[in-house]
């Protein structure tokens, strides 16, 4: 592949919860994401620091999802939050983005607000199952009902993927693969398993 061609596998990095990986990237190529990933990777200092001086030269809606990470990094939970709702209130539609947002809420513990947009996200066809089960920042959703009916619709959504496209099972996706993802959820390549012989 050309070293210089834009891809999007920061984002699959960033829903494996790669972070490390994440966090080698260039903060102005992905801010969110890559500066959420150097503050899990113990480099809050830094992220603060290139998500301020980027926040000034952004104008765009991306700016605030920088206010958002900036904001949580330093613990300022309402600051971050009120970013969060502007995003969430403007015409912002991109379901992976949302999902970012769902479990972003979810991490300041706002679950019921984080549940409402998980609700834009499955509505909104983003189906990253494994994510979904087993990202720890979901975990205050997780405890309400419709969260879980939403993981379920996500879940049926993918087996129907699956049962029309041969080629996954082929290479291992089974259930067998989802049963271990359910037992091991700490593992961030779960969903990856093989499956059994």
């Amino acid at each position: 592949m050309e070293p210089k061609i834009r891809t999007s596998v920061a984002h699959t990095w960033f829903l494996q919860g790669d972070y490390a990986r994440v966090a080698s990237l260039r903060l102005e190529d992905n801010p969110y994401i890559v500066a959420m990933s150097l503050a899990e990777v113990g480099r809050k200092e830094e992220a603060v620091a290139g998500l301020r001086v980027m926040e000034e030269k952004v104008k765009t809606r991306m700016r605030d999802f920088m206010i958002a990470a900036r904001t949580m990094i330093e613990g300022d939970s309402a600051a971050s939050t009120d970013a969060v709702s502007r995003i969430v209130a403007s015409e912002f539609s991109d379901p992976e983005g949302l999902f970012y947002l769902t479990r972003h809420l979810a991490r300041l513990d706002q679950a019921d607000a984080a549940v409402t947009v998980f609700e834009r996200v499955v509505d909104g066809g983003f189906s990253c199952y494994p994510a979904m089960l087993r990202d720890p920042w979901l975990k205050p959703a997780r405890s309400r009902p419709r969260f879980a009916r939403l993981l379920e619709t996500v879940e049926q959504r993918m087996w129907r993927r699956v049962r029309s496209s041969p080629g996954l099972t082929e290479i291992g996706f089974s259930e067998l693969a989802v049963a271990r993802l359910r037992a091991d959820r700490s593992s961030r390549y779960a969903y990856l398993l093989p499956a059994a012989a």
